[in-house]
């Protein structure tokens, strides 16, 4: 994409995530709103195209760039200034993130401007890891005060953040899994998981995550193929198994696909929106667990009372090579939390007996080639 498409795209995104209802209200609730990537190397003018779409939308224009400096001034003892923003004093801590919401303030006392652009820049300097960090106003007994201070700076202008922004939706990053914990979900119901969005690498990583957390605060993307991290190729069913089971969004470009792809990536969006109190409230049941290869796995939800499920089999799953198979018969799945007594039905009018599922199992369809999968919604009758 050249400087002047991007320049194009984002200055639509701008437009549609402004654009407000008959009501006043924004047509895409802000806790709808994503960021924007915008990548490409030093001095190609990435500042400059975020000062015209500002200008060309009428809206304010923070550009604030993260320098070796600034990230390693975070993990220090910041220097506290005292200011005055909304009738109220705060305590402000330079070269801290603390200082972008301090620059936000100023630009909107200064140009009146309730809306605006926040152009984070060399934003992979935040991301970097933190090794032999000191400070020099710390003894050496207390050198290991460091790491948790800096955390609980994070920690703090997430808290400043959401107080003054309350439907404001975070989105935490897990910079490889090291940042995600509890005290983030505390702020930002959702943490990405990874940058890796294939679905074979994403059995695993989703396979760890939900020891701990819930699918529901997982980030979780349909991306393209081949993937732009492993040069796999998955179809569009495994793509989908894995982020629905997530937090579940895009990240492609749209304008690339033919209507025909639209319209099979439209019907599981509105599958999501049906079903979607299941996927994120439903209780995980791992049935076939990934193997560190990626190569298949299988797992299902279902609602508390039994009264509802949903069955993911992906790539190996499928072809009953880790569950149950029985002689002349193609690769069963056996399923739990659902009601013995109970019958079930899927969405091609097929019934099962509860007892059925939860011992001989669900019926396979086998799968072969480059990661299939198969993907049930199970309704009591």
């Amino acid at each position: 994409m050249n400087i002047k498409r991007a320049k194009e795209e984002i200055e639509h995104t701008v437009k549609a995530y402004l654009a407000k209802d008959a009501l006043g209200e924004y047509a895409i609730p802000a806790i709808r709103q994503r960021p924007i990537l915008l990548m490409g190397p030093p001095g190609i003018g990435k500042t400059q195209v975020m000062e015209q779409v500002a200008r060309e939308c009428g809206v304010a224009l923070v550009a604030y760039t993260i320098t070796h400096h600034t990230r390693q001034s975070a993990v220090g003892l910041p220097f506290i200034r005292q200011r005055h923003y909304g009738n109220k004093d705060v305590s402000v801590t330079e070269y801290t993130m603390s200082e972008i919401i301090a620059s936000i303030y100023a630009k909107m006392e200064s140009t009146g401007l309730s809306e605006g652009i926040l152009f984070i820049d060399e934003i992979n300097c935040v991301s970097e890891t933190l090794a032999h960090v000191y400070n020099a106003k710390l003894p050496a007994k207390r050198q290991g005060e460091v790491y948790h201070r800096y955390v609980m700076g994070v920690y703090e202008l997430q808290r400043r953040l959401t107080e003054k922004y309350p439907h404001l939706l975070l989105e935490n990053c897990a910079g490889g899994g090291a940042r995600f914990d509890c005290g983030m979900l505390y702020y930002s119901p959702q943490i990405w998981c990874s940058d890796n969005t294939d679905a074979r690498s994403r059995l695993v990583i989703q396979y760890g995550t939900s020891l701990f957390y819930p699918g529901c605060v997982m980030g979780a993307h349909f991306s393209t193929v081949p993937n732009h991290c492993t040069g796999h190729i998955s179809t569009v069913e495994a793509r989908m198994a894995a982020a629905l089971t997530g937090t579940f969004g895009f990240e492609l470009d749209l304008t690339q696909y033919t209507e025909e792809e639209l319209a099979q990536l439209r019907s599981f969006v509105a599958w999501y929106h049906t079903h979607g109190a299941l996927l994120r409230g439903g209780e995980l049941h791992r049935l076939v667990n990934p193997e560190p290869n990626g190569l298949g796995s299988a797992w299902m939800l279902s609602a508390k009372d039994g009264s509802e499920a949903t069955v993911f089999a992906v790539g190996d799953a499928l072809t009953g090579s880790h569950g149950t198979a029985s002689p002349n018969a193609r690769p069963r799945l056996v399923l739990a939390g659902l009601d013995p007594a109970a019958q079930y039905r899927d969405e091609e009018n097929n019934t099962y007996a509860g007892a059925q599922l939860l011992t001989t199992g669900l019926e396979l369809p086998g799968g072969y080639g480059q990661m299939p999968a198969k993907i049930w919604y199970l309704k009591k009758v």
